[in-house]
């Protein structure tokens, strides 16, 4: 009898404990749902504050880089144009562009306006005055950006006076070797643009190849052979860089 008892009041017992833990636990729910509501409000928060001072960071960056920008940009000197003459015939450009005592730096700034010319489709066949304007003009706008130097003289006279040197060289060179073209064919030709970009879109980012990797062919130093101006010193120097492109293709 005793026994029954016991049992009877255990599970009566029991009955309760699961009628409390069922009316507790809706209120456990509620409780946990609504930390976790807390918790993922706070980290929003916390990320929204995050991202807003990651732009203000941004933002002091880019005002750094502009304030630099036009610091650099106010400490070079600007160079006129030479009142008469050409490079290679009335000016020695090198000399000119104030670099005569930095020939490293002369090589690598026409180095790298000769690697921005190898994408850009120039055709060297015809004479200056008939480039396509908008290819020069890239030429120009890219070389600036890689060879902050080039900002120093206006109308990028430098640059171009290099690029006449360098077409003027690569015809001569042609012509030396037997690929000379008809020069009244060429004054009534008209050259389709190639379906491809005119310079590289990693030259255009700025991500493109290194300057260092294609040797400038218009910088190999002539005094062996005794030459001394532009034009003289880039003529052979352009038909060594040719010779060596044949080579390795």
């Amino acid at each position: 009898m005793t026994s029954h008892l016991n049992t009877k009041r255990q599970l009566i017992g029991r009955s309760s404990n699961a009628r409390s833990l069922a009316h507790k636990s809706p209120q456990r729910v509620a409780r946990r749902n609504a930390t976790e509501k807390s918790s993922h409000k706070s980290h929003r928060s916390k990320m929204s504050s995050m991202k807003a001072r990651m732009r203000a960071l941004e933002a002091q960056l880019a005002e750094l880089r502009v304030a630099q920008t036009v610091q650099v940009q106010a400490s070079l000197p600007s160079i006129q144009r030479p009142s008469k003459g050409s490079a290679g015939d009335g000016f020695n450009l090198e000399k000119e562009m104030g670099l005569a005592d930095d020939h490293a730096k002369y090589r690598a700034i026409t180095r790298t306006i000769r690697n921005i010319v190898n994408g850009s489709h120039l055709d060297w066949r015809l004479p200056w005055y008939r480039q396509d304007k908008t290819k020069v003009g890239r030429i120009f706008i890219l070389a600036r950006k890689r060879q902050p130097y080039l900002k120093c003289f206006p109308r990028d006279w430098a640059t171009e006076e290099y690029l006449k040197s360098h077409l003027k060289n690569k015809r001569r060179y042609n012509r030396k070797i037997g690929l000379d073209v008809d020069e009244d064919e060429l004054a009534g030709a008209t050259f389709a643009d190639e379906d491809i970009p005119m310079i590289d879109q990693a030259d255009e980012d700025g991500s493109g190849g290194s300057d260092e990797e294609d040797p400038d062919p218009m910088e190999v130093d002539g005094a062996a052979s005794g030459k001394n101006t532009d034009e003289e010193k880039s003529d052979d120097d352009d038909a060594e860089d040719d010779e060596e492109e044949d080579k390795e293709d």
